[in-house]
Parts: structure tokens; sequence; C-alpha cells
């Protein structure tokens, strides 16, 4: 930065410069004008020239001042700007680099010149970097890519890579300008968010796991994996409403294990369980798969069959009696067997326009079953009766 030139050398200069001139005009002057007003003329005039040159000068300092204010604050906002910049030739070599550019990648700033961009680049992501530079070159478009580069000391990093293209000063080659912007701590908190999601996942899916075990708990007896009362009473009530609405036959089997007492008594409460397992299984096993068995409580069983008459249901019955009876479970005190006393009774539909007699539910028609497989006990066991023989007798 030049400063004025003022003090007795710059006076003398002007001094000098304004004899030589008042020299030459005295001169032309003839004798007879050449007055001491016109010399003192010609010095104002000379010190209103000096004037004139100390104003320009005075404006060239303030363009200087200025033009020197706006160079630092180019410097400050691009030099020290809180993303990277980077300008690169078409073929990829770094051309120019703010200092947060230098910094980030670990290297001053002056040995980035002419290196390839490349060199900074993770291997695993060098395709989406040429993929990002084809985009950039064929759409003209600005682009952006996340990429992972390395710091020196081979210390890895995430960038947001934003590109445009220009041209150069003279017009000639394309220019890539970019902008990095260090996300690194943004994708460990992805990563972090990743794994918490995944966590919750995971919980949720045990969760689910667990509330559907619960719901399998509530709803099935532990033992003989079968329905328990009150979830059989659930599905069996709303097929006594169909059989009601649509008048379809219903028909309810309720059985009960021959002397159960004994098999716990003598072979023990261990071998009593594996019983009532293999029951549950032979009746499940004589069953279709819109029959609804459940364990009714202790060693009774109670099965509701839709669309089945109190014969149909015979023949059910008939098939578990005789796979039960077939059970035999060897244990050190002996071989265990079992049989069953079934009742059975089937729903009754009063006449169109009429409602039936006395109570109209399906622990109405369990409650004859019951009476019927009462009857079957007393008879000796192992053996099947109906409520309609008991009505008729009755």
């Amino acid at each position: 930065m030049n400063k004025k030139r003022k003090g007795p050398v710059y006076d003398a200069e002007l001094r000098r410069r304004a004899e030589k001139s008042m020299a030459e005009r005295m001169k032309k002057t003839p004798s007879h004008l050449a007055t001491k007003t016109d010399s003192r003329r010609l010095v104002q005039e000379l010190e209103v020239h000096q004037i004139e040159l100390e104003l320009q000068n005075e404006e060239l300092q303030r363009v200087q001042n200025e033009l020197e204010a706006s160079h630092a604050k180019y410097f400050d906002l691009y030099e020290r700007a809180p993303i990277g910049f980077l300008t690169l030739s078409e073929d990829g070599r770094i051309l120019e680099a703010n200092l947060t550019a230098a910094n980030l990648l670990g290297v001053a700033k002056d040995q980035l010149i002419n290196k390839w961009v490349t060199r900074f680049i993770t291997r695993e992501h060098q395709d989406i970097y040429y993929l990002h530079c084809q985009k950039l070159f064929e759409t003209r478009a600005p682009q952006t890519c996340v990429l992972k580069m390395i710091r020196k000391g081979d210390h890895p990093f995430w960038v947001q890579f934003d590109a445009i293209l220009a041209s150069d000063a003279a017009g000639g080659s394309l220019l890539c300008h970019v902008g990095m912007s260090d996300i690194t701590a943004l994708k460990q908190l992805e990563e972090e968010m990743s794994c918490a999601k995944k966590s919750v996942e995971e919980a949720n899916q045990k969760l689910r796991r667990m509330y559907s075990r619960e719901q399998r708990f509530a709803r099935i007896d532990g033992l003989t994996g079968l329905n328990n009362r009150r979830y059989w009473f659930e599905l069996a009530g709303h097929q006594y409403k169909v059989a009601t609405r649509y008048r379809h036959p219903l028909s309810v089997i309720l059985f009960d294990i021959d002397h159960f007492k004994l098999v716990n008594d003598r072979f023990g409460h261990e071998v009593g369980d594996q019983m009532l397992e293999h029951v549950a299984k032979a009746a499940g096993t004589a069953l279709r798969s819109a029959d609804m068995i459940g364990r009714y409580g202790g060693e009774e069983f109670v099965i509701a069959l839709p669309m089945t008459t109190s014969r149909q249901a015979y023949a059910v019955a008939e098939r578990i009696r005789a796979g039960v009876a077939a059970i035999r479970i060897s244990t050190p005190k002996g071989v265990a067997a079992v049989t069953l006393s079934l009742g059975i009774n089937e729903m009754m539909h009063a006449p169109p326009g009429e409602h039936p007699d006395g109570d109209d539910s399906i622990m109405h028609i369990i409650n004859s079953a019951d009476k019927a497989m009462y009857k079957a006990k007393r008879a000796g066991g192992n053996r099947i009766a109906t409520w309609s023989e008991l009505s008729e007798y009755a």
C-alpha cells in the first residue's frame, strides 16, 4: 500500500516543477508584461494543482483501502467458511482449495493443488464419485452425493459433496466447484438411531411373541393344549347363535375319564397328566377342523359339533371312546389304561315363529349332555348315552 507523498522532498519537487513552468512561461511573456502580479498568479495555479493531486491521491488511497477490506472479507468468507470448498478440473485434479477443505483432509492447502481428489475418497466409494461426476457433466445441473473420505492418517469421515459446473476465466474449460460438508456426526447419529430402531423393533417383536403366548395361555389349557373352559364357551356360544339363527343342527359331547382317581393313586399324578394328554390327542384326531374341543375341568372334556345331529355325534363319540380305550402307558407299576363315559345332546329348535321352552343357551345343552354322561357312568362306564334316550324314558 503506497502512502501519500508529503514532506520536504515532495514540496521541493513541486517547487522545481513550478519554477521550470514559470520560467518557460516568462520566456513567452513580453518583458513589459512579466510583472510581479503574473508570478503570484502562477504560484497560485501551482498550489491549486498540488491540492488536486493530493485529493486524487486520497481517492486512490480510499479505493485501495476498500479493495483490501473486500479482500479480507473474501478471505474470511471463503477461506474460513464452515464447509470446505474445492475447485476441480474436468479430470478431477484439485485446482483450488480453502483452508476448511485442507483442514478436513488433514493436508496443507498448498499440498492439495494438482492432487487427484480420488486419492482422498475411500475405495468402496470411488464408484459413487465417478457416477456423481458422470451425472454432473451429462446434465450440467447441480448434483449431490454422500462420500466416505480419508483424512491424513487413514481416518475416515463422511462428507456431503455438492457440485456445480462453471467455465474457467478463458471460457475454454469446465471447472467443478465443490462444497464439502462434514456430516460424520450426522451419520453417527443415523447409525445410532438405526441401532436404536432395530433394538425397538426386536423388543416389539419380543413383546408381540410374549403377547401372543399370553393370549394363547389365556385361551389354551396348559397341560392338554386344548381350548380352556372360558375360551371354549366363547367359541361354542358363537356357534350356538349361528345355529339358532339359521336353524342348523348343533350337538355337544361331554365325556369323563372313568375312575381317573385310581390312575393317579396307583401310578402317580405324572402318569395321570400323561394320560390326560393322550386322551386329548386321541379325541382331537377324531374331530373335524370345525369341531371345538375343550377341557371342561379336571378329567372332563367337552366338544361342540356344528352342523351335526345327535346320530352323527354318536359316531364321533364312538371313535373317541374306541381310541381312548386303546391307550396304553407303560410304567414301573404296570400298564395304565382308561375308558370313557360319554354323553350326547343335540340342540332342539322350536317350530318357526315360536320360542323354545325353558333355558335357551349352550349351557342348557351341556347340562343335558352331562345327565346323559352320568347315565353312562352308572351303567358301568366305557359307553355312550344320549339325552334323547333319557327323554324318552323320563
